[in-house]
């Protein structure tokens, strides 16, 4: 496991402003609505991303070899078995879409039915079933050899939702990025280090003054 101070200076902070990286802008409205205080509808969302995120390291793309044990085999079976269970609870259906000018209609699949259920008409709000539409898209689509299933994560210090750009995205803000690198002991350890470094050297410059002028250095207020 990597040090705090290396996590530190290796971190990326997520900027929602400037270049959009692949699935960023997609993953938008997800993001949001896992930000919400919905703890019950939040806590079946990060249990779907975190099984579809397991999946993903425990069969990820191209794996050429078979797995290393049966128990390996068998949680993965596992784990897809908890996910066609709790995909079941979600009622979709399909719709029309129809453009604006000089666009083509298409066929989008909106949320519906117990969990997540929206007004079939354009202005329907972002639902519990639209985030696991998202959470879909994510599991299956596949930029540079990776799922991007493994883009939504928590700040490693207030723990909101965000959108990793980099393996090192590990921060919300800036602001979580230093408050939580000033809380470790690493970065107190070196404050110390430091604080009693500068009494050293204020006392090597007082013992110097001392022996040029022949009294102590005069104290200001």
């Amino acid at each position: 496991m990597t040090s705090t101070i290396a996590d530190m200076k290796n971190a990326t902070v997520h900027v929602p402003r400037g270049r959009r990286y692949p699935g960023e802008w997609e993953a938008l409205p997800l993001i949001r609505f896992l930000n919400r205080p919905d703890e019950v509808a939040i806590k079946r969302l990060s249990a779907l991303i975190g099984a579809f995120q397991e999946l993903d390291q425990l069969d990820p793309i191209g794996r050429r070899k078979k797995f290393g044990n049966l128990e390996e085999y068998q949680r993965v079976i596992e784990i897809s078995s908890t996910i066609g269970e709790t995909l079941g609870a979600y009622r979709l259906r399909p719709r029309v879409v129809l453009p604006g000018k000089g666009k083509n209609w298409s066929i989008q699949w909106v949320s519906g039915g117990d969990l997540g259920c929206a007004p079939d008409n354009f202005a329907s709000p972002f639902t519990e079933g639209d985030a696991v539409l998202l959470v879909l898209s994510l599991a299956q689509r596949i930029e540079r050899g990776r799922r991007l299933i493994d883009k939504p994560r928590r700040c490693k210090r207030c723990e909101r939702w965000l959108f990793a750009r980099f393996k090192r995205h590990l921060y919300c803000s800036k602001k979580c990025q230093q408050a939580f690198y000033r809380s470790s002991p690493e970065w107190k350890r070196k404050r110390k280090k430091q604080k009693a470094a500068a009494e050293k050297d204020a006392q090597r410059r007082e013992a110097d003054w001392l022996r040029r002028v022949g009294r102590p250095r005069p104290r200001y207020q």
